[in-house]
């Protein structure tokens, strides 16, 4: 009597076991489809510039020359929001992207036309306007300690049209036509690695082409910082003209 009261006893134990065994199974699975879950909405809500996969609009250009990974380019006509940081390249990048991302996303004043049975300024609504994001963002040295960032504009605006920047910190200018001279990389966006790739662009441009520099080197990024290093689009820009003597 008491053995088989026993043996219907270890046979529950048995159950309950393979039974708690099994919900943890199917709780790990549950967590580890979650996780690959996220990750993947991870990827799909960063648009994939993790891997530097860049979909944002750049100033349009021609290649004039091309040497390997030298390139001689002919820039249209574009306009540009920029701000000047006194403070090194790691801190002028942080503090002068805040500037004028702030402005992209709104911190501005849109250009409306009041219509004409408007009574009154007062009774016009003042809005912001949220601007496209483009690439690349630039960095120009302005002498010890000092850097002007810049975002180039979407190619839908003029002077005219743009939202006006509430930040005084913030101006807008039109960069005429121009021939720079470039040099793509990847790697780390930092002042050392972009001075080094400025040198060897100098080098070039010196030695084997028949244009003379006109400009200080321009450090153009073309991704976000958790982009892995090894896909980052880096490049310098710097401006040249035809050589009369050449």
């Amino acid at each position: 009597m008491f053995s088989a009261i026993k043996g219907l006893m270890d046979r529950r134990i048995l159950i309950n076991y393979k039974l708690n065994h099994k919900k943890g199974s199917l709780m790990k699975i549950f967590l580890l489809n979650t996780n690959l879950f996220f990750l993947i909405l991870l990827l799909l809500t960063t648009g994939c510039s993790i891997f530097g996969i860049q979909s944002e609009e750049s100033p349009t250009y021609s290649i004039v020359h091309k040497d390997q990974k030298y390139e001689i380019r002919d820039y249209s006509s574009y306009i540009i929001a920029k701000t000047t940081v006194k403070a090194n390249f790691k801190d002028a990048s942080k503090v002068g992207f805040k500037i004028l991302a702030g402005y992209i996303f709104g911190d501005n004043t849109a250009n409306q036309k009041l219509s004409e049975t408007s009574p009154t300024l007062n009774s016009q609504k003042v809005e912001s306007t949220k601007i496209p994001m483009t690439a690349p963002v630039t960095m120009t040295s302005q002498g010890s300690n000092e850097w002007t960032m810049s975002f180039s504009m979407p190619r839908k605006y003029n002077l005219a049209s743009l939202p006006k920047p509430n930040d005084r910190r913030i101006s807008l200018e039109t960069v005429p036509k121009k021939l720079f001279a470039a040099i793509s990389y990847s790697g780390s966006f930092s002042v050392n690695n972009n001075s080094k790739q400025a040198e060897i662009l100098k080098s070039w441009i010196i030695n084997k082409t028949d244009y003379e520099i006109k400009s200080q080197a321009t450090y153009a990024g073309y991704n976000p910082p958790w982009t892995i290093p090894v896909f980052k689009k880096n490049e310098v820009l710097i401006e040249v003209s035809k050589n009369p003597k050449n």
